[in-house]
This record gives structure tokens, C-alpha cells and sequence, in this order.
């Protein structure tokens, strides 16, 4: 993690995964707190949210929709070949949308912040934060932030979709999201 230069002044702790390419979805299952064995379902969940909304998100991955669906099409049991793996941090867009959260993702190179692009504030019952760090250029852990942590760049692709795709709300997680003290992430 002292890679992220950042991190150590907001990082409460962090919880390393099985490095069997993986581990991205492994963190995504630990932030949600469902059950590690759950990665498989963390898989098809995002390729199902990615396929019921084709046209959608073939408006705002600035990747091809094939190669984010071939990263996701994976349930083998062993080692996940790299062209598997979690693609980071274009697929912060299913996971908000699809689990309602907001992602933060943190790298040395692209950290980012993403809200469910067709919720507004109302829309979501309780306000959850995932928050997946790319350490070491390969591995991705769970992390918990604690305090008041400063919001990483959005996303230019949600203020570009959040904003004008009928989410009149947008402003207001955006001001929401940057106001609010999180505090402890679950």
C-alpha cells in the first residue's frame, strides 16, 4: 500500500486476497460482506447488469463492451488468465449501478470515484461506499478508510452520463458525496 501515496493518512486497514487473478472480485464480495466464495457470483451478477443494458453502456465505456464482457465471462476454478481479470476502473460503473454503492478505486495512476449513474440520493435506502486499491500493478485488496477522506476524482464519464442521461439527482450526490463525512467504511 506505500505505494499509494495518499492512503496511509486515511486507510484504516486492508484486507488482502488470494492472488489467483481473482482477487479483484474477491474484494468486491469483502466490501460487500457476502461470503468469500461468492467471487463466481460477483462475475455473472456484473455480466448480467452489462448485457441487460448494452446500448446504455456502450455509451459510456470508452473500452470495447466485448472486452469488459470476456474480463467478466470467467468461472474457471484455478488460476484466472490476465485477460480475466477485474478491469479497473471502467467496471466501477456496474458495481455502482448494479449494488447501489458508491466505488471508490484507488491506483498510483488513475484513483477515481463512481455513484450509480440512474439513482438519485432518495433512490438509495443506505449510503454504502466500496473502496478496491490496485497495489503493485496486479493485485486488488479491500480497503477500509476511516475519517473525514477526501473524495477522489469523479469519473468523467459519470459527470458526463450522470448529469445528463435523466439523473436530474446528479448534482446532489455529487454535493452529497463531497460534504458528508463517511467516517468508518463497513
Amino acid at each position: 500500500m506505500n505505494e499509494i501515496p495518499y492512503i496511509s493518512s486515511i486507510c484504516h486497514k486492508h484486507t488482502k486476497r488470494e492472488g489467483d487473478g481473482n482477487c479483484g472480485f474477491r474484494a468486491i464480495v469483502a466490501c460487500l460482506d457476502y461470503s468469500e466464495d461468492n467471487w463466481c457470483q460477483i462475475r455473472l451478477d456484473l455480466q448480467n447488469k452489462l448485457l441487460a443494458h448494452p446500448v446504455e453502456y456502450a455509451q459510456i465505456f470508452y473500452y470495447d463492451l466485448s472486452t469488459i464482457h470476456h474480463s467478466l465471462n470467467f468461472n474457471g476454478s484455478r488460476f484466472t488468465p490476465k485477460d480475466r481479470w477485474l478491469v479497473m476502473p471502467v467496471t466501477s460503473f456496474l458495481i455502482a449501478n448494479k449494488y447501489s454503492v458508491i466505488v471508490i478505486f484507488l491506483s498510483k495512476d488513475s484513483p477515481s470515484t463512481c455513484f450509480p449513474l440512474w439513482l438519485g440520493p432518495q433512490d438509495i435506502s443506505t449510503h454504502r461506499v466500496v473502496v478496491i486499491a490496485l497495489v503493485r500493478g496486479d493485485h486488488y485488496v479491500k480497503v477500509d478508510l476511516h475519517g473525514a477522506y477526501p473524495m477522489l476524482t469523479i469519473l468523467p464519464l459519470w459527470h458526463h452520463h450522470g448529469l445528463l442521461d435523466g439523473n436530474r439527482d446528479g448534482r446532489k450526490i455529487l454535493q452529497y458525496g463531497c460534504t458528508r463525512e463517511l467516517g468508518v467504511v463497513r
